[in-house]
């Protein structure tokens, strides 16, 4: 059974009460540059946002310093599954930037599947937590660390049409590696509903 790619950037930053928050280290961030990957994913693609990518990011760090605990944060972004059709979804790609410049390496990565709920993330559905990454590459981007990341999504699952949310957050000391952010995109008209972001513990 082929397990498919699933790539999703971010749209735009949505604060709404229930997945919204204002205290955040850098919840988001810019770089001068234009961002200097693309997939290399050759298999067949489900779903791809990855067509016109932002210089630009929006924090989604689990961090592991007691320090930072607290400010740990999480951005959601909706996809739609079209009618008639069932996904089996076996990857996901994701880029992103570690700010300030900090060599990040290939952190651990959570990634969240949410069934929709009016326009927000509702029930969680599927979680892979603390999952290594397939594919990591990152460069110096002027004064920021640019990423790319695959997650193998296994056992792969299974969505049937409709929409749902999708998380992605890197896990980080923030003493060691700072924040990770979940890289923009430059859409205009917005895709999907606009993205949604909390920061549960603050």
């Amino acid at each position: 059974m082929t397990k498919n790619t699933f790539t999703l950037t971010l749209i735009t930053l949505f604060m709404l009460a229930g997945f919204i928050s204002v205290a955040q280290k850098a919840p988001s961030g810019q770089s001068d540059n234009p961002y200097p990957f693309g997939p290399t994913e050759t298999g067949p693609v489900l779903y791809d946002q990855f067509v016109n990518p932002a210089s630009s990011w929006l924090n989604s760090s689990e961090y592991t310093d007691a320090g930072s605990l607290a400010l740990t944060s999480e951005g959601a972004d909706d996809f739609d599954v079209p009618t008639g059709e069932t996904w089996e979804i076996g990857k996901v790609a994701f880029p992103g930037y570690f700010g300030y410049g900090q060599a990040g390496g290939a952190g651990n990565v959570n990634i969240r599947f949410y069934a929709d709920d009016n326009g927000m993330p509702g029930t969680e559905l599927h979680a892979f937590v603390n999952v290594t990454p397939s594919h990591w590459t990152e460069t110096l981007d002027g004064s920021y660390m640019a990423t790319y990341g695959e997650v193998e999504i296994s056992p792969s699952i299974t969505l049937t049409e409709g929409k749902y949310w999708l998380s992605c957050q890197v896990i980080t000391d923030y003493t060691v590696q700072g924040d990770w952010g979940w890289g923009l995109e430059n859409n205009n008209p917005w895709v999907g509903e606009k993205l949604h972001w909390r920061n549960p513990l603050d």
